[in-house]
């Protein structure tokens, strides 16, 4: 969608619900954001349970032990990370709109 059919249909919602632009706008965000944290949360359970465990901690735990193959497990847990550090950056961004 193009950005001026964007700002049309924005126009439209506003005129239509009566409501603000920054209010339809500030909940899109906070939507799309939450969604996103969902997908987030989905995959760091996905490869956790991969391995049968519950945290980052007990992953390196069992890396550690041999009770896991180091490959892909390293790989996993860096991925793991990311994605919290991913997960932590929306979670800002979320705080931050909800006090605006």
């Amino acid at each position: 969608m193009a950005l001026k059919s964007i700002n049309q249909v924005l126009n439209k919602i506003v005129t239509v619900f009566n409501v603000e632009p920054e209010t339809v706008m500030k909940e899109g965000i906070e939507l799309w954001l939450a969604k996103r944290r969902e997908e987030i949360l989905g995959e760091i359970e996905r490869i956790l349970s991969k391995y049968g465990v519950g945290s980052v901690d007990e992953l390196e735990r069992k890396i550690a032990d041999g009770d896991v193959p180091e490959h892909p497990a390293w790989e996993d847990l860096i991925e793991v990370e990311n994605l919290l550090e991913g997960l932590k950056k929306i979670e800002e961004l979320l705080d931050d709109l909800r006090k605006s």
